[in-house]
């Protein structure tokens, strides 16, 4: 995660990997976000877009799915993506 106000990451893609931990509780899967840095109107720092891939997977596999997250920001970073809005990580 980048600081909020450091705005220079505007436009760049990123996952919250300690939210998509500590909301699973005690289910057995989880999904991550990976979504967009926009500006706030203030112009002076960011906010998270909506997600626009969503990701999921056991828990016990978090190692695979918080990998999986970081290959989606490098290809929407890169304009790589493929568009599915959706990915089960198994």
């Amino acid at each position: 995660m980048y600081n909020i106000k450091d705005i220079q990451f505007v436009g760049k893609h990123d996952y919250d990997k300690e939210n998509a931990m500590t909301e699973s509780g005690w289910n057995k899967t989880f999904s991550v976000g990976v979504f967009k840095w926009e500006l706030k109107g203030n112009g002076k720092s960011m906010k998270k877009g909506k997600a626009i891939v969503r990701i999921s997977g056991l828990v016990e596999n978090s190692t695979k799915v918080f990998e999986f997250c970081e290959n989606v920001v490098k290809d929407l970073d890169d304009n790589m993506w493929d568009g599915r809005k959706n990915v089960i990580v198994k």
